[in-house]
C-alpha cells in the first residue's frame, strides 16, 4: 500500500504544477470595433470621430492633426495581435485613414 501511496502523492503533487492556469485575454488601448470604424467618412468633425471611436490613445503634441488609435490584444495562449488606425484631419476635418499602414476608403 505504501509503495503505491509514494508515487501517487508524487504524481499529484506534480500535477497541481502543469500549464492547466486560466490565462484570460487581455485587451488594452484603444478597442476597435470594426463597425465603428466602417461609419468613419471623410469630412467628419473632430468631434464626431471622438463621439464613434472614443479619444485616440496617442496624440503627437507635434502633429495635432494625426490621431492614433492602437489596440493590443494579449490572448491567453498564442500570439499577441496588434491593430493600428490613424486619422489625419485637415481643418477639423477627416481627411485620411490607415488601417496597419494601409489606406482605409472613406466614403
Amino acid at each position: 500500500m505504501q509503495k503505491l501511496l509514494i508515487p501517487l502523492v508524487t504524481v499529484l503533487a506534480l500535477a497541481g504544477c502543469g500549464r492547466l492556469v486560466h490565462r484570460p485575454d487581455l485587451r488594452q488601448g484603444n478597442i476597435l470595433d470594426p463597425k465603428a470604424v466602417a461609419q468613419l467618412r471623410a469630412g467628419m468633425t473632430e468631434e464626431q470621430v471622438r463621439f464613434l471611436l472614443g479619444t485616440p490613445l496617442v496624440r503627437d503634441p507635434f502633429h495635432p492633426e494625426r490621431w492614433d488609435y492602437v489596440e493590443l490584444l494579449l490572448p491567453g495562449r498564442g500570439e499577441r495581435q496588434l491593430a493600428r488606425l490613424t486619422l489625419r484631419f485637415r481643418d477639423g476635418r477627416l481627411v485620411e485613414a490607415l488601417r496597419d499602414g494601409a489606406p482605409l476608403a472613406l466614403p
